[in-house]
């Protein structure tokens, strides 16, 4: 999730800020609130592309055009990813168990890791990568072959989300849940951001027309007030374009603001929680107010999507603000910043 501090793209960083608070506001908003998928909520129109965007960036951060995946490069690669993505994601996962009086166990044997299933999820995505690249390297595969290589086999994980071929799988429910695999279909959007950012000059050619970008957000909206007429298609049909017209329009919508992100106090500050992403997910679970539905029934009980948006919303940035200011302060620690996937190590 944390990019080299070389270089960094203003917009991209604002993205994944955003992206950062809706997760937390899905959190707040099931966990907190208790809204289900039966009650009216804004945050199930969120739901249908918030990961998809959070593992396409992922993707499009990852891509480099001129790596070259070797046996070293993926073994150097994944030696690096290895203690941020697996290490740090066990260790909170063992302290969230241990102050909570859960099993450590139990927890790594679910399908969402108590939360923490993202950035476990993520590595096993730079595994499959970087082998599929190296493969093709090795090949000696053209370019373009390559790139329908790893397209089509992005599109064949998107299965995983389909219940009826899920459950075919001839694999102990343990099994499944140890490796997460219900999550595996957003290897299909991460797959989606390594080739748009392999072929940014032609993606944004079509983004700057415009024509493109005015589709999907008609798609997308029409999709969602029409949706129980439109969901004659599928759910997982409808789950896919409104996921890939999410992408597009949001993606479209920070790359064009790009100036006022980078020159406006919501913008930066937006860039600043793209820059702690990992931070802000490890430590947020700590700080949802689980009981808060024991306080405010009426959301649970009755739909005001608007009310309950912006009540979730104010709870959600609180939430993050604390992340921050706890991130700053356990990050005097050199070992405690590299575990939260900082690059540049603070000195006391």
């Amino acid at each position: 999730m944390e990019t080299t501090t070389k270089k960094r793209i203003g917009y991209l960083d604002a993205i994944r800020g955003f992206t950062m608070i809706l997760v937390v506001l899905n959190h707040v908003s099931g966990f907190c609130l208790d809204i289900n998928s039966e009650i009216q909520s804004v945050n199930h129109i969120i739901k249908e592309f918030r990961m998809p965007l959070f593992f396409f960036i992922c993707g499009f951060v990852l891509q480099k055009n001129h790596i070259t995946w070797t046996y070293n490069t993926i073994g150097s690669f994944l030696k690096k990813k290895f203690p941020i993505q697996i290490i740090s994601t066990l260790l909170f996962l063992f302290i969230y168990t241990y102050l909570n009086n859960l099993s450590f166990v139990d927890g790594l044997f679910s399908d969402s890791k108590m939360g923490f299933w993202f950035t476990y999820v993520l590595f096993i995505f730079y595994i499959f990568y970087s082998i599929i690249m190296g493969i093709n390297h090795y090949l000696n595969i053209q370019s373009k072959h390559a790139d329908l290589i790893i397209f089509c086999i992005g599109i064949l994980f998107y299965l995983f989300l389909i219940p009826n071929i899920y459950n075919e799988i001839p694999l102990d429910n343990n099994i499944k849940n140890l490796l997460s695999l219900k999550h595996w279909g957003y290897f299909t959007f991460f797959v989606g951001g390594t080739l748009v950012k392999k072929h940014f000059d032609i993606f944004t050619k079509y983004l700057d027309q415009k024509t493109l970008v005015t589709l999907c957000l008609l798609l997308f909206l029409t999709f969602n007030i029409f949706k129980n007429d439109v969901l004659i298609i599928g759910w997982t049909l409808f789950c896919f374009i409104t996921a890939i017209t999410g992408i597009i329009t949001f993606f479209s919508f920070f790359r064009y603001n790009s100036n006022i992100i980078d020159n406006s106090r919501l913008g930066l500050f937006l860039q600043y929680i793209g820059r702690n992403t990992l931070s802000i997910y490890f430590l947020h679970y700590f700080f949802l107010p689980i009981h808060l539905k024991d306080v405010f029934p009426v959301f649970s009980q009755h739909p005001m999507p608007i009310i309950e948006f912006s009540f979730s919303l104010f709870i959600s940035m609180i939430i993050i603000i604390f992340c921050l200011l706890v991130n700053n302060i356990i990050c005097i620690s050199p070992t405690i910043s590299y575990l939260l996937g900082k690059k540049t190590i603070h000195k006391s």
